[in-house]
């Protein structure tokens, strides 16, 4: 439904347009150059916030029985 004429919809866009706290810069485009540099941690954050906001979007979709 939010993804026009395309078939997905990216978690960042879903979130904006649902009023969900986006990404702060890092995206999955920069891991493995951050797995390279040995910033585990940074993407376990990553890893962990995009789970944050698909509990998120649950939650609400399970709010109006959707």
């Amino acid at each position: 439904m939010w993804a026009g004429g395309g078939k997905t919809v990216a978690l960042d866009e879903l979130c904006d347009i649902m009023g969900i706290k986006g990404k702060d810069g890092f995206d999955g485009s920069m891991v493995a150059d951050a797995w390279r540099n040995g910033e585990h941690g940074k993407i376990a954050e990553y890893c962990q916030d995009d789970v944050m906001r698909v509990r998120e979007i649950h939650k609400r979709f399970m709010a109006v029985d959707w």
